[in-house]
Parts: C-alpha cells; sequence; structure tokens
C-alpha cells in the first residue's frame, strides 16, 4: 500500500518501515543482492542504507544498457550500545508512532546521553511540529536491533501422540519409523510428513523454509533408504525456525 504520491506522512513513513522490514526479514534468510535497477526512486536512499549496513551489494542496470554496475557496501560497523540506551524510546514510537518534544520520557533520556552520543541521537529521530518519530536511520538501526534480541521460542500444546504424522504409502525403513517416534516428542514440532528418498547429503538439516512458515526439510539420521522429512514447527519466523533447526539438530541429529 506504499505510494510515495500520497500526500500523507504517516502512511509514507509506514511504507518506509515495512521496506525497511521486509529487506531485513529477505537479507537474514541467506545471501542477497539489492536491485535497484526499478521501482520507485525514493526506495533507493533506504536500500542504499541498507545494504551497508547489512553488507550487501548493489546492482544497478540503465534502461537498455548491457552493463551491470555493482556497487560494493561501505566497510562501517555501527555500535548498537545508544540503540540499547534508548530502547524504551523506541519502543513507546513503535506503539505510538511518535512522541511529543516535552515528554519527560524524550527529556530524560536526551539529557542521560553524551555530548557524542547526542550528535548520533540527532540522526536517529526527526522532528515536525513538536512531534518526534524516528528517522530512516533509526529505523534501519532499531528493526536490526529487535531482530538480533534473545530469541522466545513456543512451545506447542499438541501432545506428541496427538500431533499429525503423515508417512504416505512408501515403505519406509524401521530407522525412520523410530526416529519418528523419538522427535514428535519435541516441544517444537507440530508436524511430521515423509518426503524424499535416496537423499546423498549429510547434513541433518536440508533447508529451511524462508518465508516464516516453520517448515523444515530433515534427513533422517542412519536411514537406510535415505529418507527425509518435511517438520512443521512452533517457529513464527526464519530466526525462530532456525533456531528451532539447531535444538532439534542437537538433540535427535546424532
Amino acid at each position: 500500500g506504499f505510494n510515495i504520491k500520497i500526500n500523507d506522512r504517516v502512511v509514507i513513513k509506514q511504507g518506509y518501515k515495512k521496506l525497511i522490514e521486509y529487506l531485513n526479514s529477505k537479507t537474514d534468510e541467506g545471501p542477497s543482492i539489492y536491485n535497484i535497477s526499478g521501482g520507485y526512486k525514493a526506495f533507493i536512499p533506504v536500500i542504499t542504507l541498507m545494504a551497508s549496513f547489512k553488507k550487501v551489494p548493489l546492482i544497478y542496470i540503465y534502461e537498455d544498457s548491457d552493463y551491470l554496475i555493482k556497487i560494493p557496501p561501505f566497510p562501517f560497523q555501527f555500535d548498537n550500545s545508544l540503540i540499547h540506551k534508548i530502547k524504551e524510546l523506541l519502543e513507546f514510537i513503535d506503539k505510538n508512532t511518535s512522541i511529543k518534544k516535552e515528554n519527560p520520557l524524550f527529556k530524560n533520556i536526551k539529557y542521560s546521553l553524551s555530548t557524542y552520543e547526542k550528535q548520533i541521537f540527532e540522526y536517529l529521530f526527526e522532528e515536525e511540529k513538536d512531534e518526534i518519530t524516528t528517522s530512516t536511520i533509526g529505523d534501519i538501526l532499531w528493526d536490526d536491533y529487535k531482530k538480533n534480541q534473545e530469541i522466545i521460542l513456543i512451545e506447542t500444546t499438541i501432545p506428541p501422540e496427538k500431533k499429525k504424522v503423515k508417512l504416505g504409502s512408501h515403505n519406509y525403513d524401521q530407522q525412520t519409523i523410530i526416529f519418528v517416534e523419538k522427535i514428535r516428542n519435541s516441544k517444537y514440532v507440530e508436524e511430521i510428513y515423509g518426503d524424499r528418498w535416496n537423499i546423498k547429503e549429510k547434513n541433518f538439516v536440508l533447508k529451511i523454509e524462508p518465508k516464516g512458515s516453520g517448515t523444515l526439510l530433515i534427513r533422517v539420521p542412519k536411514s537406510e533408504k535415505g529418507c527425509t522429512l518435511l517438520l512443521k514447527t512452533t517457529g513464527r519466523n526464519f530466526r525462530e525456525t532456525k533456531k528451532i533447526s539447531e535444538i532439534l539438530e542437537n538433540i535427535y541429529g546424532g
């Protein structure tokens, strides 16, 4: 719903935030390249900032040209300690869109900062009609900070014996049958489906679905037929599902 032609500061602000969240989620899924050849010109400054911050190269092709321009990210590192210091203020703006300049929360947090921190602080916020909200740079840093906080996993409420298990009509080997009975006890596994056979890969986790579905493709350890299973987990996003995959591998991957 983002449209730069709309003369509505709040809608445009929300659009930029959604763009930042989208880029963050996609970049966290694996190696990325940002292509700025098309789309609104207003996107390009934000994507350029994100590219440098997330260490992602930019590519661009001009109209009918065959020459691919590649721009490497700028080699800098941001210290997130300031974001941690002003976390309460950023959370307030997240819930309320903005904060009054005279609000004690804003004034007290800003007053507590060092001279150097106040200089950086100014880049993280913007003011309009006595209302303070996050700037684009502030949005980028805050969204990244939230994503890198401690991951809190939820546990399934489905008892092991009531979890959906569907292996299909294939003749699975005994190792797979035994393994299914073990892994269905995991508090992070909700459903189990049979997948392919004759997998030659030795890794336990073969694939993590990138769209936040909480689905994992795993190889059954010691399976004579090289069987794999699809697991529907309690993961609500890629980071949670990846964390669950590491826990499952540690417990059941041997």
